[in-house]
């Protein structure tokens, strides 16, 4: 389905503002996995890819078209049929020394 993600940043001026760091993503599920595209600044392509395992989707997200540009984990809580949240961790080859963290969340379109 369609959401709108958000996620928490309190390290990069980079993704200051919520209006970069907030985008539209269609999820597809295929059995236990899902998959989702999302822009950020209108022109960096990043992906998820998870496994649902009971009320939470476990996985790894970044950039699609720079493999060691921004990068992590996630997991995340199935709140209901229209709010997922949970955390992400990650880093970028910026500041490959710094692993940051926050909240994300998902809202059903």
């Amino acid at each position: 389905g369609k959401w709108t993600q958000l996620w928490e940043n309190t390290v990069s001026e980079d993704y200051s503002t919520e209006d970069i760091r907030q985008s539209q993503l269609e999820l597809k599920q295929f059995g236990k996995y899902c998959y989702a595209e999302y822009r950020i600044k209108n022109d960096e392509l990043y992906y998820i890819f998870g496994e649902i395992k009971g009320n939470n989707i476990i996985g790894k997200w970044g950039d699609k078209l720079n493999e060691l540009g921004y990068y992590g984990v996630f997991e995340l809580r199935i709140m209901n049929p229209h709010e997922i949240s949970g955390m992400w961790m990650g880093h970028s080859n910026k500041n490959p020394e710094k692993i940051n963290t926050g909240e994300w969340k998902w809202k059903k379109k």
